[in-house]
């Protein structure tokens, strides 16, 4: 009876492992098939719950609105913002491939929702884990040796949005 038990307990936790090993291993090494399976699993299902309260007070999702630079559509997508001195810091785990980032750096600004107020932010700039270093938390850093994020998005603050 407890071999059973034992095994099932080993089977399920298996399973449960064997795809977040498969997320590491995939951002870890950039291997484009498993990040673009991954952005699209983010995409088409865990952005639209994170978008119910993404922006909001207290939220642990901030929202960034983005033109399409080659529909000009606006675009509203939940991402994880960190407070600089002079602006704000995204960690970027699936590299320079999101469309939002293209259409951002593209467009040279954007606006943001936090805590449910809307900033605008420009002078996007891609820039290594070296050159952000000193703004990370020991979290920040945690998270992002486990995923191979070397890649940061700093964003310059212009205040509050005209609403």
């Amino acid at each position: 009876m407890r071999q059973g038990i034992l095994t099932g307990a080993g089977i399920v936790i298996a399973i449960l492992a064997i795809p977040l090993i498969a997320l590491v291993i995939s951002l870890r090494t950039k291997w484009r098939p498993g990040v673009t399976f991954v952005r699209h699993l983010g995409r088409d299902r865990f952005n639209v719950v994170a978008m119910r309260t993404a922006g909001t007070p207290g939220a642990s999702a901030q929202v960034i609105r983005t033109i399409g630079r080659r529909s000009g559509r606006e675009y509203r997508t939940p991402i994880g913002l960190r407070r600089t001195p002079t602006g704000w810091l995204v960690t970027l785990p699936y590299g320079t491939s999101p469309d939002w980032l293209k259409n951002l750096l593209a467009a040279g600004s954007a606006e943001i929702e936090v805590e449910g107020e809307i900033r605008t932010v420009t002078a996007p700039r891609v820039v290594s884990r070296a050159e952000v270093a000193h703004l990370l938390t020991s979290g920040d850093r945690m998270v992002a040796r486990v995923f191979g994020a070397d890649e940061f998005l700093l964003l310059d603050d212009a205040g509050q949005a005209d609403t």
